[in-house]
């Protein structure tokens, strides 16, 4: 999920359009209390290795410089990952402050779920900002939409969040030719880890566990490309990225 630009104070998970914050509920700041001293406590005996798309080790200098590079882009980018890749990449911004800097420059996208308010109030508490979008098939959904395409927001999203899983539609497609955007894949795999019950599979990292993560090549996209044929593309790269990241854990 990504894991976003530093929130105004007193914003909280925003929605795109009205900028409004979400109303305190209860369970789901106890619950985005747990998971955030859960995965820093994950993220103090974590080690991490990082890999490009064809597998050459990056030193943190490497990783420093590529992410800066990522920031520094004059065009907004998307990152994306698989959804079970969620939590691997939520540790990154405890594990590695360039992702810290990276957290600050772009906008999470989640769905208004039980478990997307949680990933809001995590973000929330470093310094992050959402954008807070109405499931599937609410009129509501479109609007919200519309409004990142105008702000032309760099974000970051599980680009199979919502399902089927492990595929890509034509939505990212169209969203990163709006905003003139790169679409920038990121696979992150912890070892050892817990799949989840959820039909997600979201993968829980477990103590003393060895992340791995690969960056993909940015993917440009125009006005006029084959729309289909690039989610194909950006499936394929995904799960390339993905395999690779599970082999780049066990150097960590």
């Amino acid at each position: 999920m990504l894991p976003i630009a530093r929130c105004e104070p007193p914003a909280r998970t925003i929605a795109v359009r009205e900028a409004a914050a979400v109303p305190e509920r209860r369970a789901e700041r106890v619950a985005a209390g747990l998971l955030d001293r859960y995965l820093r406590a994950v993220a103090r005996r974590a080690r991490v290795a990082y890999a490009d798309e064809n597998g050459r080790a990056l030193a943190p200098a490497d990783v420093d410089a590529h992410v800066d590079a990522l920031i520094a882009r004059p065009q907004p980018i998307v990152a994306t990952y698989w959804i079970d890749n969620a939590l691997g990449v939520a540790l990154l911004p405890f594990v590695d402050t360039a992702f810290a800097r990276l957290l600050s420059t772009v906008t999470c996208v989640i769905d208004d779920t039980f478990a997307g308010r949680v990933a809001g109030r995590l973000i929330e508490g470093i310094a992050g900002r959402c954008a807070l979008l109405p499931l599937p098939g609410d009129p509501e959904r479109l609007a919200q939409v519309h409004g990142l395409m105008t702000r032309r927001s760099s974000c970051a999203f599980p680009v199979d969040g919502g399902g089927p899983y492990r595929q890509v539609g034509t939505g990212i497609v169209t969203l990163a030719a709006s905003l003139r955007a790169a679409i920038v894949p990121l696979a992150a795999v912890v070892r050892p880890a817990v799949p989840s019950l959820h039909g997600s599979r979201v993968r829980v990292p477990l103590p003393r566990a060895r992340l791995g993560v690969v960056f993909g090549r940015p993917v440009a996209v125009g006005r006029d490309d084959d729309r289909r044929a690039l989610a194909v593309r950006l499936r394929t790269t995904l799960n390339d990225l993905d395999t690779l990241a599970r082999v780049v854990a066990r150097r960590a």
